[in-house]
């Protein structure tokens, strides 16, 4: 709770006291209120995409790349059975040495 007090200010965690306190209220009901909830999973999926960039950055990949990276893991991993997707892992990083 003392960290959380630290950085409750921050926009990522500002919607957290909203949530706990529907839990107190009965008529409050997320699944009545599909706006709400649609526009906190974009909000929730743009500072992830975010951090993810910038985490990207900070490992030397330019935007471009970042870009490539993320269109593959949609186009590619996200959508393809999970035996496939470790299949394809294996066989790209097969011959790298550690």
């Amino acid at each position: 709770m003392s960290t959380f007090r630290k950085v409750s200010n921050l926009p990522m965690f500002t919607w957290v006291p909203k949530l706990i306190d529907g839990y107190d209220h009965e008529s409050m009901n997320m699944d009545q209120d599909n706006d709400k909830v649609s526009n906190l999973q974009k909000k929730l999926t743009m500072i992830s995409n975010e951090r993810i960039r910038t985490e990207t950055e900070s490992m030397g990949f330019n935007s471009e790349e970042h870009d490539n990276m993320t269109e593959f893991f949609n186009n590619e991993l996200k959508k393809n059975d999970a035996k496939e997707v470790l299949r394809v892992i294996q066989m790209m990083f097969k011959d790298l040495r550690i």
